[in-house]
């Protein structure tokens, strides 16, 4: 059966890292690191007759549709995080050109194949009061809307080890929000996108899941993709954390040498501290 092919949660490749894609895709494979025991390799194919389809996960897309082109031949589908926080994303380009992107890429592509990522909503605290990065969601929605998506994943921050001395570094006092905050909120935002005709995806948050309008997300589908492309690929579970409702794909970036520019403080994906 055909891969799914991930590119990639462990960094930014369609910002940072497509000229490499590229080249690895004209050479018909790439050879993948496991993360936890570098000293293994996977050879992964990327002949088109090997690949069901490319995930694509990014917070800029500009770079990848300079060069759309060269992926004429495959089925695309793409994750385009888009929330709005300078303290929290201080390398992100600015909104503006962002939601540019993204009209640019729903008219380029089928609506079907693009998710808003509205990921993560976090909470901190600035003196007595208690601030959080929501403040864009209905800007941002409204464009969403307009360009033709109907789907939003969404997840609360979750602070590992690292993020957490990366956030003290930085002098930034995050809040950990109680199951009924988060519930709260939730239920704002699910009732603002079902105004829209978007359905909300809780990513790894099966608390959310009673929320009217919200539903247990699935980041990389088999049954949606099978669907979507008419052409079937594995709908084996492979979660990557608790709670993940993934299915089988081979993930083809690294942490560690492709480092992600992007310098969010809340990452789990940075080796940064």
């Amino acid at each position: 059966m055909k891969s799914v092919i991930s590119a990639s949660r462990r960094t930014d490749i369609p910002a940072f890292y497509l000229d490499w894609f590229i080249d690895k895709m004209r050479k018909g494979e790439v050879r993948v690191k496991n993360p936890f025991y570098p000293q293994q390799v996977s050879r992964i194919s990327l002949k088109k007759e090997d690949v069901h389809s490319i995930v694509f996960w990014s917070k800029d897309f500009g770079p990848f549709l300079e060069q759309a082109s060269e992926f004429s031949d495959y089925n695309l589908f793409f994750h385009f995080t888009i929330n709005d926080c300078k303290l929290l994303e201080p390398n992100v380009i600015p909104l503006h050109y962002r939601l540019r992107q993204l009209e640019k890429l729903a008219a380029e592509f089928n609506p079907a194949t693009i998710i808003w990522r509205f990921d993560p909503i976090a909470f901190w605290r600035v003196g007595d009061r208690v601030v959080n990065n929501l403040g864009s969601f209905e800007k941002i929605l409204e464009v969403v809307a307009r360009v033709g998506l109907r789907r939003c994943y969404f997840s609360f921050v979750t602070w590992y080890e690292k993020s957490i001395r990366r956030a003290r570094k930085h002098d930034i006092k995050y809040i950990i929000p109680s199951r009924r905050k988060m519930i709260e909120v939730s239920t704002k935002l699910a009732s603002k996108c079902k105004e829209k005709g978007i359905r909300m995806y809780s990513c790894c948050n099966d608390v959310l899941l009673d929320v009217p309008n919200v539903y247990k997300g699935h980041c990389i589908d088999g049954e949606f993709l099978s669907l979507l492309f008419m052409e079937k690929c594995s709908i084996a579970k492979a979660p990557t954390r608790e709670q993940c409702g993934c299915t089988k794909n081979r993930d083809v970036g690294d942490y560690r040498e492709q480092l992600c520019r992007h310098g969010c403080i809340y990452c789990y994906a940075s080796p940064i501290i």
